[in-house]
């Protein structure tokens, strides 16, 4: 029906154009009448998804977690995640009907949307682009044509935020031509602008990128030069970090006699040179000024210079860097950012960062975490798990959930590490999670939590059951 005939009908809305098409319509049908089609372009169908829908029952769990009726620590947006990410990697759909509640809610929880569009197919891209409140879906799977590095009309017009937008989904298929623009628009534009164009280029950043980075060690704004520097930081190849290697290296000797050892000399003022390289003199942690300048010069240089200029393995280097907190921390540093996994196992045996442990190979940082929860001090407990990403196997979980159970008297600890375990634990230790509920006073908080965590991975074991 042409909405456009009902124009002298006095509707006032979208919605009541529809219901007011919905009464014509109907009339005319009771009088036997078959109204013309309306003229104007065709909508596209949505696209045909050929895999076969859920079975009813894992259906039936994806309603009750749309419903929001399930009582999960920190929501049930995790079970909801794992319920989509199951039933993409079944080759299964969730029913049309059920896909805008889940676009509703992907809107709201961004950590959902990954799992969203992969469960949903073409589905939820189809309906993004018609519904500005899913317009994420519709981005998420369009191809972005590429902007020529000549410019053009959108890049040109563009707000700050939009030109953002655009270099990053160019960097991750084209970086040499998002390159371009940044160099084209460089000129031209504030601090501000020239600070986040440049920050775009850590989306795939390579050697071919040093070339600006180091001429924007010059720029006159500190927070331009501040980022150029930590991006230099990622490329362990790049003449900065060599310059670095060899300020800092000469700093850094084999002594003793009796007892070899790591001797280490303080770094003197800082010169031009330094402070272009983006060496400061500000103090890191407790660390002093002249332990804080050491650590930025061995952070910034590469981890292959030591092993060499020592002549001592990475294992020896750090087991023997125990007395030097500027060292590991330098050397923490640098294994993060190089993604050296190497030293970041050889520094966990002596600094218990989360960083470091995040850095590893997940199936590495969770044997790590494993052997390692019984003895780690309440203090860095949780940002350690944190570190470690799901899916837990059974025998982490296990560790785990002791180690807490633990430290039941620690009442605080509940309310903050339940809602993580949630998707991290492997559901077969819910009994272990009954005991440490049992240790809890009957009737409190904590206890109450530990069982709404008790149900959660019942659930999620129904979810892995019906979507195998």
């Amino acid at each position: 029906v042409d909405l456009h005939a009902l124009e002298g009908v006095g509707v006032d809305s979208p919605e009541a154009a529809v219901l007011a098409a919905a009464a014509v319509l109907a009339t005319a049908r009771a009088a036997g009448f078959t109204p013309e089609r309306a003229s104007g372009p065709a909508i596209e169908p949505a696209p045909i998804d050929a895999r076969p829908p859920a079975a009813a029952t894992a259906v039936q769990l994806l309603e009750l977690l749309l419903a929001g009726d399930v009582r999960v620590p920190g929501g049930a947006a995790p079970l909801l995640a794992d319920w989509l990410e199951r039933c993409a990697f079944a080759g299964r759909r969730p029913p049309p009907r059920l896909v805008p509640r889940i676009l509703d809610l992907a809107s709201t929880e961004e950590d959902l949307r990954r799992a969203a569009i992969e469960a949903t197919g073409g589905l939820a891209p189809w309906l993004g682009r018609r519904n500005p409140a899913w317009a994420w879906a519709w981005a998420a799977a369009e191809v972005a044509p590429a902007p020529a590095a000549d410019g053009v009309a959108e890049w040109e017009t563009a707000t700050r935020g939009r030109r953002v937008e655009l270099l990053d989904r160019l960097r991750a298929t084209d970086p040499a031509a998002a390159r371009g623009l940044v160099q084209q628009a460089w000129a031209t534009e504030g601090a501000a602008e020239r600070e986040a164009l440049l920050a775009t280029l850590a989306v795939g950043l390579g050697e071919d990128d040093e070339p600006l980075l180091e001429s924007a060690l010059d720029d006159r704004s500190k927070a331009v030069r501040a980022r150029a520097a930590r991006l230099l930081d990622e490329l362990p190849t790049s003449g900065r970090a060599h310059r670095r290697a060899a300020r800092a290296a000469p700093l850094v000797s084999v002594g003793g006699r009796l007892r070899r050892g790591l001797v280490v000399e303080p770094p003197g003022e800082l010169d031009d040179a330094d402070r272009r390289d983006g060496i400061t003199d500000d103090r890191i942690g407790t660390l002093g000024v002249t332990a804080s300048r050491l650590v930025q010069l061995v952070a910034a240089a590469p981890l292959s210079v030591w092993p060499s200029h020592l002549g001592q393995d990475v294992e020896w280097i750090v087991d023997h860097a125990r007395e030097h907190a500027e060292l590991l921390a330098g050397w923490s540093l640098a294994a993060v950012r190089q993604g050296d996994p190497r030293w970041a196992m050889a520094l966990l045996r002596h600094v218990a960062r989360a960083d470091l442990l995040g850095s590893l190979p997940p199936d590495a940082a969770a044997a790590w975490l494993e052997r390692s929860v019984a003895r780690l001090p309440e203090a860095s407990l949780f940002p350690l798990v944190a570190a470690v990403p799901a899916p837990w196997p059974a025998s982490l979980s296990s560790a785990v959930v002791r180690r807490y159970a633990d430290l039941a008297e620690k009442a605080p600890l509940v309310e903050l590490v339940a809602p993580l375990l949630v998707r991290r634990l492997d559901p077969v230790v819910g009994p272990d999670v009954e005991r440490w509920a049992g240790r809890l006073p009957e009737g409190s908080r904590d206890r109450r939590t530990l069982r709404n965590l008790h149900h959660a991975l019942t659930i999620r074991r129904s979810i892995a059951e019906e979507l195998r």
